[in-house]
């Protein structure tokens, strides 16, 4: 539970800093997906950009094993999502 609170108080008291280039690159690629309607393309490109993000500010605060189930989380949703786009009805 204290590593829980760590984390809450971590959240409202550290920052992130994330490269211009970063924000950048995922607002053109998504605005290209939206124009093409690639929707599920910006979304899980979205959602690589956000596990980027939070994996970055986690190793921070966790342990390696932690991340490393982090990870596999991360991607077997991405699989999922990758597999949803791939099998369109």
């Amino acid at each position: 539970m204290d590593k829980l609170i760590e984390v809450f108080q971590s959240i409202q008291h550290d920052s992130l800093e994330v490269p211009i280039w970063e924000v950048f690159t995922i607002l053109a690629v998504t605005t290209i997906c939206m124009i093409v309607r690639g929707s599920k393309t910006g979304l899980l490109i979205t959602y690589m950009f956000a596990l980027h993000i939070a994996f970055s500010f986690l190793k921070i605060h966790f342990s390696q094993v932690a991340l490393f189930i982090f990870g596999i989380f991360g991607a077997m949703i991405l699989l999922i999502g990758l597999y949803e786009a791939l099998t369109e009805d």
